[in-house]
């Protein structure tokens, strides 16, 4: 779980203006504040990548996750309407990417996975490393040129 309202305050901005940034609307940012939603990973993504690394915002709160009964609930065509069938899978989708969101975060929090933002740092740190490494060997080559040449300058000095 992530303690939105507290990133929200310290990076100094409103609700109106993190429903803009995560493309959702402000009733949502203000469940997840009060912890009656979890924010799904897409939105984590935004939110790293717009701040960096959110970590620290990563709270310990989370639920048990109870695994789910091997009987499906079956509903009866006749008895509900294609709006309450509806409503019924909405709320199933939901209920099953809270359940994903929540073990993402345990998963982050045991340090079995890291969060995106540490991987493209990491991802950033390696290119720096290869580019540093591509210049040193350019400047291997010039050296080893170098002596050859200063080696057949000396040749021609001792010929002579």
């Amino acid at each position: 779980m992530i303690d939105l309202k507290r990133l929200r305050k310290e990076k100094g901005i409103t609700q109106k203006e993190l429903a803009q940034l995560l493309s959702c609307g402000q009733s949502f940012i203000a469940n997840v504040e009060n912890g009656r939603r979890d924010l799904p990973p897409v939105k984590i993504e935004i939110l790293e990548r717009k701040f960096g690394n959110i970590c620290s915002y990563i709270t310990n709160d989370i639920e048990e996750i109870k695994p789910i009964e091997n009987k499906p609930k079956t509903i009866a065509p006749k008895q509900h309407s294609q709006t309450e069938k509806m409503e019924v899978s909405t709320d199933i989708l939901f209920a099953g990417a809270d359940a994903f969101s929540r073990q993402l975060i345990q998963l982050m929090n045991e340090k079995l996975i890291a969060p995106y933002s540490m991987i493209t740092e990491k991802e950033k740190e390696i290119e720096r490393l290869n580019r540093e490494i591509g210049r040193l060997e350019a400047l291997l080559e010039v050296s080893k040129k170098m002596n050859a040449q200063q080696e057949d300058v000396a040749k021609c000095a001792d010929t002579v």
